[in-house]
């Protein structure tokens, strides 16, 4: 029973999502979920902003639409799709 438990929390637990390529994206089963725009610091990493960004969002992908630089006002801007692979209930529904 103990084994259960540790099973069900563990698949429970909310993880980041995944980067995804374009292509990836192209050749692969994904529901859309929505589209976030993430600002920050023209000087800190695109990487972490967006994994700062994402952390809590409820999706299993995510694919970089769009990068600017904002030399003006300091800024980064990132553009990011996120998507859900379907769950095996709803791939082999009748």
């Amino acid at each position: 029973m103990l084994f259960t438990l540790t099973l069900l929390s563990v698949s429970q637990a909310k993880a980041s999502p995944s980067y995804l390529t374009e292509g990836e994206l192209s050749c692969g089963n994904y529901m859309f979920v929505e589209k976030i725009e993430i600002t920050g610091d023209i000087n800190a990493s695109p990487s972490q902003l967006v994994y700062r960004s994402l952390k809590n969002k409820m999706s299993d992908y995510y694919v970089i639409q769009d990068m600017n630089e904002n030399t003006l006002n300091n800024t980064l801007t990132i553009i990011v799709s996120l998507y859900r692979q379907p769950s095996l209930d709803m791939r082999f529904s009748v």
